[in-house]
């Protein structure tokens, strides 16, 4: 049985908890027109872990699951660390709980190895009450 590698587009952006957000992107591509990708159905955002957060620890993890013919994400290695275990963790936390529709060959269902970048960002969640009043002006 062939298993298919795919990069699996998501493009997700969302604040996670105070002052935090994770974002999630790759590319789609596939090689003929009788396969079809994995699709993410339901995508879980990673949590941000305190105490990382509160360091200012920040990076980009890439994680390879294979998505089995139920849809389920198994097996998940670490492609690309982001230097800190506590994200690579929560990054692998996350795409563990995704559900996907798996792909397929001539229409039967396969299992397929996709890749998944997720960005761990810290941002402002508002601007200082300086620049607020003299935005405001």
């Amino acid at each position: 049985m062939s298993m298919k590698r795919w990069i699996l587009a998501v493009m997700v952006a969302g604040v996670v908890g105070s002052g935090s957000s994770v974002s999630q992107a790759a590319d789609v591509s596939w090689l003929d027109e009788m396969r079809t990708p994995p699709q993410v159905v339901k995508h879980v955002m990673p949590v941000y872990p305190e105490d990382a957060r509160a360091e200012g620890v920040e990076g980009q993890v890439v994680v390879r699951v294979t998505i089995s013919k139920e849809g389920t994400a198994i097996r998940p290695q670490i492609v690309v660390s982001s230097g800190d275990p506590r994200l690579d963790q929560a990054a692998i936390d996350s795409v563990l709980a995704w559900k996907f529709k798996p792909a397929t060959l001539n229409g039967m269902k396969e299992a397929a190895e996709v890749q998944i970048p997720l960005q761990f960002r810290l941002v402002d969640p508002e601007p200082p009450a300086e620049e607020a009043t003299t935005e405001a002006r």
